[in-house]
């Protein structure tokens, strides 16, 4: 027994069929034991827009938020949130942000309440992209 970690796959294609997804699960748990991770189980939620999957999986060592990311987009995630994750994961942030709604939560914002955050997020990016050219141009 090893490290356990749970991959979350977004498929938006609403027509699937159980046999569909069984086929899916197949190529899935190929697609993870050629990467040197043992797949444990898959737990399926209906969606509007298709399915969520959520993939509990076993490795000999200690996978990074990266990876994990990249395991989901290799799984079939859908690609504008793998994008998203992919980024979070190398801002550091990618835990807080893994998730997958069974409903989207639609709040109105006042623009003056939204602002804030938009700009926190810019910021927060811009100094990602400072330090990690940094990091390249010093040695530490």
């Amino acid at each position: 027994m090893g490290y356990r970690y749970v991959l979350k796959i977004d498929i938006d294609v609403p027509f699937l069929d159980k046999t569909a997804l069984s086929t899916w699960e197949e190529t899935r748990r190929v697609i993870l034991k050629h990467l040197g991770v043992r797949p444990i189980g898959f737990k399926y939620a209906r969606t509007k827009h298709g399915w969520h999957v959520w993939v509990d999986i076993d490795s000999d060592y200690p996978l990074n938020d990266y990876y994990l990311a990249f395991l989901q987009f290799l799984l079939g995630d859908d690609h504008r949130r793998a994008t998203f994750n992919l980024a979070r994961a190398e801002a550091g942030s990618f835990k807080v942000f893994n998730v997958l709604f069974s409903k989207k939560l639609r709040q109105k914002w006042p623009m003056e309440r939204l602002i804030p955050y938009v700009l926190k997020l810019i910021t927060a990016w811009s100094l990602f992209e400072v330090v990690k050219e940094l990091e390249e141009d010093v040695e530490l």
